[in-house]
């Protein structure tokens, strides 16, 4: 099984990132997989996590948190998610997508350390379909200070019918969305602040 997330807004919508390894992070830090550039997005935001045949996606203390289907993820659990879930952290906006490798050619064996890094970097090409910063732009108005944040210890898994039960049983719990943000406007309000530079 293949993890890839379909993205739903912006210039980019339609396309697909796949999610390579067992542990993908996403956030603005140097160490994240997945760097957008958003003040939306905190230094280590979240994480999708792959085993054979399910995958979780982990919220890593993120301030404006990270949605399934419209629920506010619990902080340090993971939650599994399904073919056709939304995903939304930030103005990032996804829906969950599983391939399937069957029937593919079938590579030789390698032979030296060199053919490994070719092979390598060959998947890594076919792989990414694009750059999330070719959509989403710096909104330095916006902007918010995040810190590193480390994950917990291990993830703690729950079902996303007992996160959409305790989400309904404890409104308290629940805080506001982030504000919707339309990726025209804040292409817009960057490329005014970079001429008042100018």
């Amino acid at each position: 099984m293949q993890l890839k997330l379909r993205i739903m807004v912006g210039a980019g919508a339609g396309k697909k990132l796949a999610i390579p390894g067992a542990v993908f992070t996403i956030g603005r830090d140097d160490v994240c997989d997945l760097r957008p550039k958003s003040g939306y997005i905190s230094r280590r935001h979240c994480e999708l996590l792959q085993e054979s045949t399910r995958a979780f996606v982990r919220d890593l203390n993120s301030r404006t948190g990270t949605f399934l289907n419209g629920c506010r993820l619990p902080s340090e659990r993971a939650v599994e998610i399904q073919p056709g879930d939304q995903l939304k952290l930030g103005p990032l906006e996804f829906e969950v997508v599983f391939t399937h490798g069957l029937g593919g050619k079938k590579k030789s064996a390698v032979e030296s350390v060199e053919e490994v890094a070719a092979r390598t970097a060959e998947v890594a090409a076919e792989s990414k379909d694009m750059d999330v910063n070719e959509w989403l732009m710096e909104d330095d108005e916006h902007a918010i200070n995040g810190e590193t944040l480390a994950a917990g210890p291990s993830p703690t898994i729950i079902s996303a019918a007992d996160l959409i039960a305790q989400a309904n049983s404890d409104a308290k719990a629940a805080k506001e969305a982030p504000p919707e943000v339309d990726p025209r406007q804040a292409a817009d309000a960057a490329l005014k602040n970079l001429l008042r530079r100018g």
